[in-house]
């Protein structure tokens, strides 16, 4: 079941069982001396508590605030507009310099917000492309040893309980997991 757009939790679900035989390669591998890349379900799962969906909320919140902000431009600019038409001289020239610079400013929250929403909604969608191409990397990585799954695992899982014919599980471990692990895993 392919999971709904921005739902992370959903998506690194899609790769646990790739992760699985991963993390049991790696595993059998330190087993036999080989450093690990790390806990590979501690940095797959980093992104584990992402909520998207918060991100595109206060996206919208800004949006909202973009739509008041630019009503409150508009009469402040037509405060402007009414107050220049019917006070000159000086107070009024003074008056008028005021509220000019105030309806700049309000331009500038405006333009400022509609930054802030965009900068939200850029931030959730390069977030959501990272998880994707994490899930699909350890996907892909994982599908590279198809061919060899069940020797691999078997092996894997021998080294890992020390248990079956050792010397043949540690020599497949050792000599095609491993360049496998570090080759591929590692990277």
């Amino acid at each position: 079941m392919m999971a709904a757009a921005f739902d992370v939790a959903g998506r690194l679900s899609e790769g646990d069982r790739a992760l699985t035989v991963l993390d049991e390669y790696v595993a059998a591998c330190q087993v036999l001396g080989v450093a690990s890349p790390g806990p590979l379900a501690e940095l797959y799962r980093a992104e584990s508590g992402l909520d998207l969906d918060a991100l595109a909320a206060d996206a919208r919140s800004l949006d909202a605030a973009v739509v008041v902000a630019q009503d409150a431009s508009r009469l402040q600019g037509n405060g402007y507009r009414e107050l220049t038409a019917q006070w000159s001289g000086t107070g009024g020239d003074a008056a008028g310099g005021f509220l000019r610079s105030l309806t700049v400013t309000a331009e500038d929250v405006v333009t400022h917000l509609q930054r802030s929403a965009q900068a939200l909604t850029t931030l959730r969608d390069e977030l959501w492309r990272a998880v994707d191409d994490k899930v699909d990397a350890v996907m892909r990585t994982e599908a590279r040893a198809a061919g060899h799954r069940d020797q691999w695992s078997a092996a894997s899982r021998a080294v890992l309980d020390g248990a079956g014919d050792m010397s043949a599980a540690s020599e497949i471990v050792d000599q095609q997991v491993k360049p496998f692990v570090l080759g591929a895993v590692s990277g």
